[in-house]
């Protein structure tokens, strides 16, 4: 049972592997042999013992799971912030920092990035990093795109899709 709720995601294969080891254990192992029949009266009480055991189990296997990539993912965010960190404190310019910013920002969040200097209106104080996570974003760089952020540097407020 620890087996396939290790080896599988989610709960239905927990579940499935449950309902099927009780159902192994009602043929082979109780009298009559080879058969589903559970004739003496404690057999369906250890059944459903061992089902809800099985259960419990393998719930609680799924959810390690879960917990041990939540704790990596934590891990790695940490570790990369770390490093931000050492390297900012180690920059000299806004325009070392700009690019250690930009870089970290694809990094983290697998995302391409623009990143904006001064006014957005301006073409010349942005900072484009593509990431090679996404397919073509190059539509950062349109001009639709620098309107809605001129407009967010004017108005000091988030634009946000309807």
């Amino acid at each position: 049972m620890l087996i396939i709720s290790r080896v599988t995601v989610g709960y239905l294969y927990g579940i499935l592997g449950s309902c099927l080891t009780v159902l192994v254990f009602n043929f082979f192992f109780t009298i009559p042999y080879y058969t589903l029949h559970a004739i003496q009266a404690g057999y369906p009480i250890t059944f459903v013992i061992m089902l809800l055991v099985a259960l419990i189990t393998s719930a609680l296997t799924v959810g390690i799971k879960t917990q041990v990539r939540l704790a990596v993912e934590r891990e790695h965010r940490t570790e990369v912030l770390y490093e931000i960190n050492k390297k900012l404190l180690a920059s000299r310019d806004l325009e070392e920092t700009i690019e250690l910013i930009n870089t970290y920002m694809v990094k983290i969040f697998g995302r391409s990035a623009i990143v904006y200097r001064q006014d957005p209106g301006d073409h010349h104080s942005e900072n484009f990093l593509q990431s090679p996570l996404d397919g073509d974003a190059s539509f950062l760089m349109s001009e639709s795109e620098r309107a809605v952020a001129h407009w967010v540097f004017m108005n000091k407020k988030c634009a946000r899709i309807p």
